[in-house]
């Protein structure tokens, strides 16, 4: 299949002489979501990525906070936006790096001060959104450090300032959590709001695939909400084609086309197979769809969810 343009709305610029990680930083821990992260730690650069994707024609992409420690979040934000400034600007005479670009931003929803760090972060231009990963799980291996915030009053007041500032939020849940988000975020219909990585699916777990099912769909029947095809280890780590294509298939049949986003989580999802592996499982996916269908996933939908000033 010949490879088309793309918006990666999903990667992690990581720029170890600039901030500290505190996830891609000794001691390394098999016992972690994503499990041990040794492979993938070190500074992942605009070239980095660029070279991975060898070949594709990437118009733009959207970086999503990247763990760095609490207290140089807001400084992640800024250098960023330098880095991708640079990007988009024409050099001697040859076309910018990027077409488009986007910024979404860490913050804690629970935070008490939280309307004061979203318009600390909204002086960045390319700041289009806020994630604040929110998994929780009572099985250690699987469990962020915290508690489920989701149920917090708190977490659901900070949804509701996110939505008044005009931010798309993206949502990184277990599948357990979707039953009691739906409703919470049916109240903020006006909010687009993307889930991380296919709902990050537990099918190892009994009842996970239903669970998944049921959160999916009851997420899908709003309307604002739409989803990353992206995270194919956290589906199977030692995932093959023949275990992803069928969980993709079933995720764009519940949501459309037109709320579906192809994304890379690179450098994330290279603990988990090479980059060619996830792109060719990509493409050999996107076959059975028309050229319409595919430039939606591959860019359209993902430029009007995060505002890109680009013509997909």
């Amino acid at each position: 299949m010949e490879r088309p343009g793309f918006i990666d709305p999903h990667v992690h610029l990581i720029d170890f002489e600039q901030m500290h990680y505190p996830w891609l930083s000794p001691p390394y821990s098999a016992d972690a979501p994503t499990g041990e992260t040794r492979a993938i730690a070190r500074s992942y650069g605009l070239g980095s990525y660029l070279a991975d994707l060898e070949g594709w024609n990437v118009r733009g992409l959207v970086h999503v906070d990247s763990g760095v420690h609490p207290d140089e979040i807001l400084r992640e934000v800024h250098h960023v936006q330098f880095v991708l400034d640079a990007a988009m600007e024409p050099r001697e005479g040859k076309p910018p790096i990027l077409g488009a670009a986007g910024i979404v931003a860490c913050a804690r929803l629970d935070t008490p001060d939280l309307g004061h760090i979203l318009a600390a972060h909204k002086v960045a231009p390319l700041l289009r959104g806020v994630r604040h990963i929110v998994n929780a799980h009572p099985e250690r291996k699987l469990a962020y450090p915290e508690p489920d915030r989701t149920r917090d009053a708190a977490w659901q007041d900070g949804l509701a300032i996110v939505a008044r500032h005009g931010l798309t939020f993206d949502l990184q849940c277990y599948p357990e959590q979707m039953m009691t988000l739906a409703p919470l975020l049916r109240r903020h219909e006006t909010m687009p709001v993307v889930i991380d990585h296919l709902g990050m699916p537990l099918f190892h777990l009994s009842g996970g695939r239903e669970a998944w099912q049921r959160g999916m769909r009851a997420l899908a029947a709003c309307p604002n909400i739409h989803v990353k095809l992206s995270g194919f280890g956290f589906v199977r780590p030692d995932w093959r084609d023949q275990d992803i294509a069928p969980v993709l298939r079933e995720v764009v049949d519940v949501f459309g086309v037109e709320r579906c986003m192809i994304a890379s989580d690179f450098p994330t999802d290279l603990l988990f197979a090479p980059a060619r592996q996830t792109l060719d499982t990509i493409l050999h996916f996107a076959e059975a769809f028309n050229q319409t269908e595919k430039r939606a996933m591959f860019g359209a939908v993902a430029a009007r969810f995060y505002r890109l000033d680009i013509a997909f």
